[in-house]
């Protein structure tokens, strides 16, 4: 696996479990 794309796995993994994050504080502000 070439340098480039360990990088971009890595960040595509992170952008993921931000998004999934994001959403589950979103659903918990809406349900209180």
């Amino acid at each position: 696996m070439s340098m480039t794309e360990r990088i971009y796995r890595l960040l595509r993994d992170v952008r993921d479990s931000y998004r999934s994050g994001a959403d589950y504080l979103w659903f918990c502000r809406w349900i209180p």
